[in-house]
């Protein structure tokens, strides 16, 4: 499913040597360490085009100036520091990252701190966003003593999202009646009616999605991959006879119910998705259906 690449990246220029720090974790000065594991927390900030790279910040003042923010009130630098790591500038979405894990290494006076990181980018196959974003991480660790260098090391996995497929796929109807809609990855709408008497489906012409109409399609399916889904049940003919699903597919291969209506014998299950961009998914579909779902209650 994916390729992993394993990449050293740069390590920086020697850092000033610490005061004492607070103790704990991974913070010995006793003894010289091979590779001892350092606790971090995630921070809720991010620079604005931020450089690929990793950076330590160990003072107020440096963070001010790197983030253009004022430290979190309860982040002192007499106890903790902050690493920050970016992958740059990217062109399109599907670009993501994460710490998985910071080691301590080296000999008493000369540690390294070693950040492992996990990148994510789009193979060719994958539906993104075409739009510049600067996929980066603020974590927080307690102050190191004897630190003098730090070193990202990066794990690049490279998403491997299959052929070209359907982003959106609709059904909707009874045994007799019923649409069915899909929207491939390049816009071309496939779209069946089906009918009766005999039963059969016709296949309705439509024309292929706008660029700018199918990079707004695939905003609101990152969006909608974001939120919640709620249930409801009602009786056994809540929504008639018919039943049906929309879904929708990310540039990760993963599949989002936007609406979904399930008949039992004792009741209906209804699944939506909270996301304002749903409501939009389902109202584009809605324009090129003849049979469309009942609305999902209001929120």
């Amino acid at each position: 499913m994916s390729l992993s690449l394993k990449t050293l990246l740069l390590a920086l220029a020697s850092l000033p040597v610490a005061l004492a720090g607070c103790g704990g974790d991974a913070d010995s000065a006793s003894d010289d360490i091979t590779q001892a594991d350092v606790a971090f927390s995630v921070l809720d900030v991010s620079r604005s085009h931020a450089s690929a790279g990793v950076t330590l910040i160990k003072s107020s003042s440096d963070y001010r100036a790197f983030f253009d923010a004022d430290p979190p009130a309860d982040l002192s630098f007499n106890k903790s520091w902050v690493i920050h790591y970016s992958m740059g500038m990217e062109k399109t979405g599907g670009y993501a990252t994460e710490v998985t894990r910071i080691q301590k290494t080296g000999t008493k006076g000369k540690y390294t701190l070693v950040v492992h990181t996990e990148d994510t980018s789009p193979g060719d196959a994958c539906n993104v966003t075409q739009a510049i974003t600067n996929p980066q991480i603020t974590v927080r660790i307690n102050k190191q003593t004897g630190t003098t260098k730090i070193a990202a090391d990066v794990d690049a996995e490279v998403m491997d999202c299959g052929a070209s497929g359907p982003i959106v796929e609709y059904r909707f109807g009874n045994q007799i009646f019923g649409s069915e809609v899909s929207i491939q990855a390049d816009g071309v709408i496939d779209h069946g009616e089906r009918t009766c008497c005999p039963p059969h489906t016709d296949t309705v012409t439509e024309k292929k999605l706008s660029a700018a109409k199918l990079e707004q399609l695939l905003a609101a399916i990152d969006a909608a991959s974001h939120a919640d889904t709620k249930v409801t049940e009602g009786g056994p003919t809540t929504e008639g006879s018919q039943s049906g699903i929309l879904e929708v597919h990310t540039a990760a291969g993963d599949k989002i119910v936007i609406h979904d209506i399930e008949r039992t014998t004792t009741v209906d299950s209804v699944e939506y998705n909270t996301a304002p961009e749903a409501a939009w998914i389902e109202a584009l579909v809605a324009g090129i259906a003849e049979h469309d779902m009942p609305a999902p209650p209001q929120e």
